[in-house]
């Protein structure tokens, strides 16, 4: 293939953007979009236990189906990791010990690392979105599934 060919391929990949759905029963849920392909790539949800410094995760390919992995990063045992240093840093200059978005994005990292055979291929245009939907964005999509509701019963 010549390299002309290549660069053509290249440039016509678009971002996968990583952004933060609302959160549900303490856990944090984080969507792919894959902008090249128009659909969505992954979901993974993460709770952080300040008491254990540890990370609960789940890993989704298709969310309609049980997680393809699940399982616990150890920040206290995985500190001179890229991501361990992030979430301790994140902790310790927290009031509330908790995650900044640096600190989310290094996690996610770490569990695509241990559980998605194509991040390579993508790695490097992943766009992070991290700041958790406002509540005025949870109550316009609940208004806009009840608008879809009323259309529906008018037919």
């Amino acid at each position: 293939m010549s390299r002309e060919l290549e660069d053509d391929e290249e440039e016509e990949l678009e971002d996968v953007e990583v952004e933060r759905m609302p959160d549900l029963d303490g856990w944090e849920f984080y969507k792919a979009v894959d902008g090249a392909a128009g659909r969505d790539r992954w979901t993974v949800g993460i709770q952080h236990s300040r008491e254990q410094n540890a990370i609960e995760y789940a890993f989704w390919t298709d969310v309609k189906k049980d997680p393809e992995a699940t399982g616990v990063l150890e920040a206290g045992r995985e500190s001179s990791k890229r991501w361990g240093s992030a979430v301790r840093r994140a902790v310790e200059s927290s009031e509330s010990r908790s995650l900044d978005n640096d600190a989310r994005a290094e996690v996610v990292l770490a569990i695509l690392r241990q559980h998605d055979p194509t991040l390579e291929s993508y790695e490097s245009r992943l766009l992070f979105t991290l700041e958790p939907p406002s509540d005025d964005e949870d109550e316009d999509a609940e208004d806009e599934d009840d608008d879809d509701e009323d259309a529906d019963d008018d037919d």
